[in-house]
C-alpha cells in the first residue's frame, strides 16, 4: 500500500512534507501524531535525516507538539511585530547577539529580566521549540507589515516572504496534525487541539497588545477610557490589517513618552485620506521594475537611479524632494515634538494621508533645512516601495521601525539627493578633498554625513591618501 505525502507550503519559501504513520501500527500511539516529516526552505532540507549518502530524507518523530506549538504561538505568529528590547535587528536571528550588546553596561539584576524577555520571544517564533526530546536547527518567524522574515542560523538562510503565503502554510500543517488526532485522545493531545481549535479567540484577545507593541500599562494609559479598536481604527474580524495609529505607536514605542505618543497618535488622527495617483503609479512602475534581490543599501542605491531616471533628472541635476511630495499630492506637515530623536512620522495607511509629520520643534534634527531634505528623501523610498510590503501603514524616522526597510531608504535618500556618480566626478576632477566637500554642501544642500559616506561608499575612495579618509571620518560624525 502506498505511503501517503502531504506537501505544505512553497519551495520558494517554507515546505514541509509529511508522511504519517499507518493508523493500526502497534507501536505508535495515534495520541502522539507519529509520522515522518521534512522541513525545507528554499528547496534547502533544515529538518531532516542523512540517509548516508548525503540525501536529507524525512524524520521520524511525534508531532503533536507542533500542533500544540502553532496553537499556542498562533496570536504572536500572526501578529507580533515588535521586538522585547529596543533593538533592530535586521533578521530575528541576530536578536540575541543585539540585545547582548545592548545591555552590556547594565547592572546584572536588569539584564536578567531582559534576558527572560529575549528568550520567551525567541521561544514563541523558533519553530524548532515545537520539536520537544529531539535536536533539529532553530527556525524562527517574525511578521514585518504584509512579509514574513524567516531565519535560520544553521544554514545561514535569511529570506523574506508574504506574510500570507507563510500563515498559509503553517495553518495547513496545523490542520492536517489536528485531523490526525483520534477521538479517544489523551489529556495532552486534547489540549494540543483545544489551543489549536482556540486560536482565533485568542487572536482577538490579544490583537491590541500585539499590534500596538505596548506594555498593558502603557497602552491602559494611553487609551484612558477608550476602547481599543476604537482608539486604533481597528477592525477585530481581520487579523491581518494594519492601521496607521498601531504602526506609529508600535514604532515610537520607547522614543516618546505615553504624552507625546498621545499627541503623535492624535495629529495622524487627523490626517485626511487623499488620492495620490502620480504615486501609485509610479510605485506600482517601481514594483515592476525592480527587483527585491541583494543587500538592503544596493536595493536603495538602485531605486534612487532608478527613479531620477523615471523623472527624467540626470543625475548632477538638484533634487527637491518637498516639491516632488507636493506634486504627488502628499501633505508635508510641521509638528512640534520635544523628543529630539523623533525626525518624522509619515502615515500611508486605509484611512489617513499619505502624509509626513516633520518634527520641526527648536532644537530637532529634522529642523535643520539639509536634514530635512533627506529625512523627505528617506520618506519618498517608503512610499515608493513599501507600502504595500514591510510599512504597509506608517514609518517612524528615529523610532523603532524595521532596520530592513530602513537600510534601504538610508541608501535611497542619500544616493537620490547627491548620486555616488557625481561625488566620483567631483572628487576626481576637484583640487582638493575638503573644497569638493564645501562645494557639494553648497550646491546639493545636504549635511556633512551624507557626503562623507556617499563618498567612502563609492569606487573613488580607493585613490584617496590617509588624511583625506580622516577627514571624511570626521565629517561622518556630523549629522548636518
Amino acid at each position: 500500500m502506498d505511503e501517503k505525502i502531504w506537501r505544505f507550503g512553497v519551495s520558494e519559501g517554507l515546505e514541509f512534507e509529511f508522511i504519517p504513520a499507518h493508523p493500526r501500527h502497534e507501536e505508535y500511539d495515534p495520541s502522539l501524531i507519529w509520522g515522518e516529516g521534512r522541513l525545507s526552505l528554499q528547496g534547502q532540507v533544515i529538518w531532516g535525516v542523512d540517509d548516508g549518502r548525503g540525501e536529507e530524507m524525512p524524520m521520524q518523530w511525534t508531532w503533536v507538539e507542533m500542533l500544540a506549538f502553532l496553537g499556542r504561538s498562533w496570536p504572536w505568529l500572526l501578529q507580533e511585530e515588535s521586538y522585547p528590547v529596543p533593538v533592530n535587528p535586521l533578521f530575528p536571528s541576530y536578536l540575541p547577539r543585539e540585545a547582548e550588546r545592548w545591555w552590556e553596561d547594565m547592572p546584572e539584576s536588569e539584564i536578567e529580566s531582559k534576558e527572560e524577555e529575549v528568550y520567551r520571544f525567541l521561544r514563541r517564533h523558533d519553530l524548532a521549540t515545537a520539536m520537544a526530546g529531539v535536536y533539529v536547527p532553530s527556525l524562527f518567524l517574525l511578521r514585518q507589515g504584509t512579509r514574513c522574515l524567516i531565519s535560520c542560523p544553521a544554514t545561514d538562510q535569511n529570506l523574506v516572504r508574504p506574510l500570507t503565503e507563510t500563515m498559509h502554510t503553517l495553518e495547513a500543517i496545523g490542520n492536517c496534525l489536528a485531523g490526525l488526532l483520534p477521538e479517544a485522545a489523551t489529556p495532552m493531545a486534547k489540549e494540543a487541539l483545544e489551543l489549536w481549535q482556540n486560536r482565533e479567540q485568542r487572536v482577538r484577545e490579544t490583537a491590541i497588545v500585539l499590534r500596538s507593541g505596548m506594555e498593558p500599562e502603557t497602552l491602559a494609559a494611553l487609551l484612558g477610557d477608550a476602547p481599543g479598536e476604537e482608539f486604533f481604527e481597528f477592525d477585530l474580524a481581520d487579523p491581518l490589517q494594519d492601521t496607521e495609529l498601531f504602526a506609529a505607536a508600535r514604532m515610537s514605542r520607547g522614543v516618546l513618552t505615553t504624552t507625546g505618543q498621545k499627541e503623535l497618535l492624535s495629529r495622524l488622527r487627523e490626517i485626511p485620506k487623499q488620492p495620490t495617483p502620480e504615486l501609485d503609479a509610479l510605485s506600482v512602475r517601481a514594483e515592476s521594475e525592480l527587483k527585491e534581490e541583494g543587500k538592503a543599501y544596493e536595493q536603495g542605491y538602485q531605486a534612487a537611479r532608478w527613479l531620477r531616471r523615471a523623472m527624467a533628472m540626470p543625475p548632477e541635476a538638484l533634487m527637491n524632494p518637498e516639491e516632488c511630495l507636493k506634486d504627488w499630492g502628499v501633505m508635508v506637515v510641521g509638528v512640534a515634538l520635544p523628543e529630539f530623536g523623533l525626525d518624522a512620522v509619515a502615515a500611508w495607511g486605509p484611512r489617513h494621508g499619505p502624509a509626513i509629520l516633520v518634527n520641526n520643534a527648536e532644537g530637532s534634527m529634522a529642523a535643520h533645512p539639509f536634514r530635512r531634505r533627506s529625512t523627505l528623501a528617506h520618506e519618498i523610498c517608503h512610499l515608493l516601495l513599501d507600502r504595500q510590503g514591510a510599512l504597509p501603514a506608517a514609518e517612524v524616522l528615529g523610532g523603532m521601525t524595521p532596520e530592513y526597510p530602513e537600510k534601504r531608504a538610508r541608501a535611497f535618500a542619500a544616493e537620490l539627493l547627491l548620486p555616488r556618480q557625481v561625488v566620483e566626478q567631483a572628487v576626481q576632477h576637484g583640487e582638493d578633498l575638503e573644497t569638493v566637500v564645501n562645494e557639494l554642501r553648497e550646491k546639493y544642500q545636504v549635511g556633512w554625513e551624507l557626503i562623507a559616506r556617499q563618498i567612502q561608499n563609492s569606487p573613488i575612495e580607493a585613490m584617496l591618501n590617509n588624511d583625506e579618509r580622516t577627514l571624511l571620518n570626521q565629517l561622518a560624525g556630523q549629522m548636518v
